[in-house]
Parts: C-alpha cells; sequence; structure tokens
C-alpha cells in the first residue's frame, strides 16, 4: 500500500436501521449501511442493524455508472467481457426494476438506475478526490487479498479467509449526510463462482453480484433468510435452488431498495445537520459520470494506489463482503456474513 496525503481519522461502519427512514412496514428486516464515526455511540437492533445517530448511505442522482476492469480485452482468465456484462448488467437491473411493494403517486419502480459507462483499463480498487474517477468491478482470478483483515460488519474480528469470501463492495461516503461518492466491487474467483452452476461445489455468479449489488447502492444483511441480503448463501438448499441461487428479490429486499430511492425520485436521508431526524430528499439528475463528472478509463496515477488507505474529501469507506464457508472444500451449502473495515477521512 502506498502512502497517503492526509488520513485525519479512521472508523468501523456497520448497518443503520430504518428508524432512520421510512419502513415499507413493521415486520421489514432490512438494514441500511450506516456512515458510521469512531467515537460516537453506536448500538444495534433486534434486527441486527446499527442505530444511533449517523446518516445513511444513498446515491444522490438518479443514474450511477459502473465500468468493468478488463485486462487482455478480458474480464479475467476465467469470464469473458461480455459474459462479466450480461450478468452484471442483470443483477443492477434487479435493483432498479423492482416492483415497490407500495406506490407513490402511481409510481411503482425504485428511482434509481445503474448503467454500464464501458470497460475500463484500471482495476484498482481506488477514489481519487480531485481528479478522475470509476466505479469499478473487477473480477480477481489470481490472488484475492481480503482474508482476515476484515471485520464482520459489527467491529469484531473475523476470520474469513480467501477461500470464505466471495466478494468484496468497497463505498466512499460523505460522513455528515451519508451520500455515496464512489463505489468499486471485487468478485473472488479463486472460488468456484461460475456464471452458469453446475453442481453444489460452485457459486452461482449472479447470486454473488445481485447481493453485492445491494451493497453498491447502500444496503446492508437482512435478519430475512430468504433475502438476497440475507447473510445465508443458500442454507440447506437443494441444488436446484443452488443454481438459480438468490437472484430474485424477496419483498424484505424490494422494501428497501424502494425506501431508499422512493418512486416519485425522492431519498430517504438523515443528515448531521438536522440532527440526523429522518426526512426525504429530492434526487439529483440521470447523469451516471463519477464522482465530480470526471470519468476515465485508466488509473488516474499509475504510480498511486489509493484504496482502502485512501484519503477523500469527507468520505467513508465501506467494505462489504459477501462470504460462505468453501463449498468446494465442504460440498454442502453455506454461510454468508458481512465482513466489513471503514476508514473515514476529514475534509481538507
Amino acid at each position: 500500500m502506498v502512502a497517503v496525503n492526509r488520513v485525519l481519522l479512521r472508523a468501523l461502519t456497520a448497518s443503520i436501521a430504518l428508524a432512520l427512514v421510512t419502513r415499507a412496514g413493521a415486520a421489514s428486516a432490512y438494514c441500511r449501511t450506516l456512515a458510521l464515526t469512531k467515537g460516537k455511540p453506536v448500538d444495534s437492533d433486534t434486527n441486527g442493524c446499527r442505530v444511533g445517530n449517523f446518516a445513511p448511505s444513498f446515491w444522490l442522482n438518479r443514474c450511477v455508472g459502473y465500468s468493468i476492469a478488463v485486462a487482455n480485452g478480458s474480464a479475467s482468465s476465467k469470464v469473458s467481457l461480455d459474459d462479466a456484462r450480461e450478468v452484471v448488467a442483470r443483477s443492477f437491473a434487479t435493483w432498479s426494476a423492482a416492483l415497490c411493494p407500495f406506490s407513490v403517486n402511481g409510481l411503482t419502480k425504485p428511482s434509481i438506475e445503474l448503467r454500464d459507462l464501458g470497460p475500463v483499463d484500471c482495476g484498482k480498487i481506488e477514489f481519487n478526490p480531485t481528479g478522475t474517477n470509476q466505479n469499478v468491478i473487477a473480477f480477481r482470478d489470481a490472488e484475492w487479498t481480503h482474508k482476515s483483515d476484515v471485520s464482520d460488519g459489527q467491529g469484531a474480528a473475523t476470520t474469513d479467509t480467501s477461500d470464505t469470501v466471495l466478494g468484496v463492495t468497497i463505498l466512499t461516503f460523505r460522513p455528515s449526510t451519508g451520500e455515496i461518492l464512489d463505489a468499486d466491487m471485487e468478485i473472488n474467483l479463486t472460488l468456484p463462482i461460475k456464471v452458469t452452476p453446475k453442481d453444489k461445489s460452485e457459486y452461482d455468479m449472479q447470486s454473488v453480484i445481485t447481493h453485492e449489488g445491494g451493497h453498491f447502492i447502500g444496503i446492508a444483511h437482512s435478519s430475512d433468510t430468504p433475502a438476497v441480503m440475507s447473510k445465508f448463501y443458500g442454507k440447506d438448499a437443494s441444488f436446484s435452488d443452488l443454481a438459480l441461487g438468490k437472484r430474485a428479490l424477496t419483498l424484505d429486499d424490494r422494501a428497501v431498495v424502494c425506501s431508499i430511492y422512493r418512486p416519485d425520485g425522492m431519498r430517504s436521508i438523515a443528515q448531521e445537520a438536522d440532527g440526523f431526524q429522518p426526512k426525504v430528499a429530492s434526487a439529483g439528475p440521470c447523469d451516471p459520470r463519477p464522482y465530480k463528472l470526471k470519468f476515465s478509463r485508466e488509473c488516474y496515477d499509475a504510480s498511486c494506489s489509493v484504496g482502502r488507505e485512501a484519503s477523500s474529501p469527507g468520505g467513508l469507506i465501506a467494505l462489504s463482503a459477501f462470504a460462505g464457508l468453501a463449498l468446494l472444500r465442504r460440498r454442502r451449502t453455506v454461510a454468508k456474513r458481512d465482513a466489513s473495515r471503514a476508514r473515514n477521512f476529514q475534509a481538507s
């Protein structure tokens, strides 16, 4: 990891309960990712959601862009670029095309769209507060570095290793508002994650990316076991279940995406300036370009990777992993668990 400019404050991240936002119903089990700041009191509710005076995360704009990192014209040695783009597009469309369990002014779809901006040459997990950026999705098939250096999402160390973590999503926030500035995703192809799984030793790629896509738009884990955002990939499932994995959203999944990105174009937020009281705000325009509208297909500085050690203009980098015991070794369905480590940086 290279040197950084200004690292002023570190913090753990977790999830925020819907006490801070509009809930679709009292039975909802979902949680929102919380811009947790070190030193402030935090607790968990009965669903395991983090609660306290912190901002829940959200994308302001109606449209968010993403790009798949390529090397030698392919997403990886195991997945073609065409297959990767198709699977990611289907996974993200699952969220943006969700049928809301409620309507607002006759509208029933969440007011967020995720757009493929085309492949990029840069596969670095980085955020540049002053220059160009990409919301990157990278497929790692040679080496996986996210091991026990992440936490379990509740601030405790985890024993997850390279053969248990399926994917990682890293978000950069504004800590005072929860606005997401950047999102990068890594998929662990050192594990048998397949476009078309053939037996119980393999994971369904679309299920993994749909789950990580929920983190990408600010959703934490749900205590509802059947949900895409549940901590479990497919416990006690038959192969037919595994072959499809968890591609289809449940009522709980649909409730959370529609509560954050309301059909009428409003956002459910809670900001520091308002004492973190829940309120709604209008979405920004449909502009999918990354932070400060400076998009590039190349890394902004070949000599500097900011990644998880990066400084940012008032943001929180949250690392959320979709994990489970290795199917290849245990030959059975397994749990997935949120693994998070975050760093909070003060604006310069």
